[in-house]
């Protein structure tokens, strides 16, 4: 058995470090983007076979790549979500206590109402900083209070901070689905109600949760009727990108349908046999 020369041979053994740390990463952060990582790396390694190791080399590179991109799109969402929200009000903030610090000699009774409206900002900005986290995470009660309740208390933790009503018509139960699928499910609709919330101009949203029958496929659907829009010109949305990337990661059929002027339904279609069985 001969090894390739040692600069090859060097990083080869680099990239698969990268790799692997890159795997491991990820099954912490995000177990859908690792099963659309593994299935990426499962096709590379049958490609293997028939090309040449400078083109397999070549793909996995892209690979990388390709989850690095979404990492950093991700990280400058959040950055500009903290920007233009909490950032923008604690640097108001720190203007109004400048203004009050230079009229506490003068004008006590301006000062406290300055210090009264200011609070109210503070406590304004903590709730946004909490729906930002709640973004983030996902909600503690999943393990224990499955997909449906989950979903359920989201709906209303976001219908009272936007002030749109979100309806929401669900199953009396709903059997429980892989971890991984069922974190897939949440992230999906989520990004649909942020999605109909910040562009539809709805007063009313639907969030449903439906089973087909004969074939017991289950349907999750986020419904407004709302402005619409074309979507041949938003292919290339980072949101709707990241919602057929979830879907596509385990397994999941995903379905926007929209039209200026009349609405939008997102509907994600998951087969019975992604029900975790005990």
């Amino acid at each position: 058995m001969s090894f390739p020369e040692e600069p090859t041979f060097q990083e080869s053994l680099l990239l698969i470090a990268g790799v692997q740390a890159h795997w491991m990463r990820l099954q912490l952060e995000s177990p859908a983007e690792a099963s659309f990582f593994q299935s990426k790396l499962l096709e590379l390694f049958d490609v293997q076979t028939s090309t040449s190791q400078e083109a397999f080399d070549q793909k996995l590179r892209k690979v990388q790549l390709h989850m690095l991109q979404r990492w950093e799109e991700e990280r400058s969402r959040l950055g500009e979500q903290l920007r233009a929200g909490v950032g923008q009000l604690l640097a108001n903030a720190a203007v109004e206590l400048a203004a009050c610090v230079t009229l506490l000699d003068s004008d006590i009774e301006l000062v406290r109402r300055g210090l009264q409206a200011l609070e109210q900002e503070l406590r304004n900005g903590l709730e946004q900083l909490r729906l930002i986290l709640a973004g983030l995470e996902l909600p503690q009660s999943m393990k224990e209070l499955g997909l449906l309740n989950s979903l359920q208390l989201y709906a209303q933790r976001v219908a009272k901070r936007s002030q749109v009503a979100i309806q929401t018509h669900f199953p009396v139960q709903m059997p429980r689905f892989s971890p991984t699928v069922e974190i897939g499910i949440y992230r999906v609709m989520q990004e649909a109600l942020h999605n109909a919330i910040e562009h539809s101009g709805a007063k009313v949203i639907n969030l449903m949760i439906e089973q087909q029958q004969p074939d017991g496929q289950w349907q999750f659907i986020v419904r407004d009727e709302g402005t619409g829009f074309e979507p041949a010109h938003l292919s290339q949305s980072r949101g709707l990108t990241h919602m057929q990337e979830w879907a596509r990661a385990f397994g999941g059929d995903l379905d926007i349908q929209s039209k200026p002027g009349h609405g939008t339904t997102v509907k994600l279609t998951i087969s019975a046999s992604k029900v975790a069985v005990d």
